[in-house]
């Protein structure tokens, strides 16, 4: 996941990450830091912050991650919008 990508400019600019937060994730020196951090805090978001960090990634055409989601290899279909979907984030979306 590529956060410098325009991504975290969204989630600020959508509300998603509060100002704290935006700077917190900004302030880390490298992409995995950053990654991190932020996954840390969108683990924590509502599920409508979860879908607005979802058309995040596909604005900023980061689409894989949804796809990664969505057909997990887990043995059952997630549903992107379904709050189940936060524990298996984790689980695939360590910083590439």
């Amino acid at each position: 996941m590529d956060p410098d990508s325009g991504l975290l400019t969204t989630l600020f600019a959508n509300k998603v990450l509060s100002c704290r937060e935006y700077e917190q994730i900004g302030s880390q020196k490298d992409r995995i830091a950053k990654n991190e951090t932020l996954l840390s805090f969108i683990i924590r978001k509502s599920a409508g912050d979860f879908k607005k960090f979802a058309v995040a990634l596909k604005d900023t055409l980061q689409e894989w991650i949804i796809t990664k989601l969505t057909d997990t290899p887990v043995g059952m279909r997630l549903s992107l919008f379904s709050e189940k979907a936060y524990g298996i984030f984790i689980i695939y979306f360590l910083p590439q």
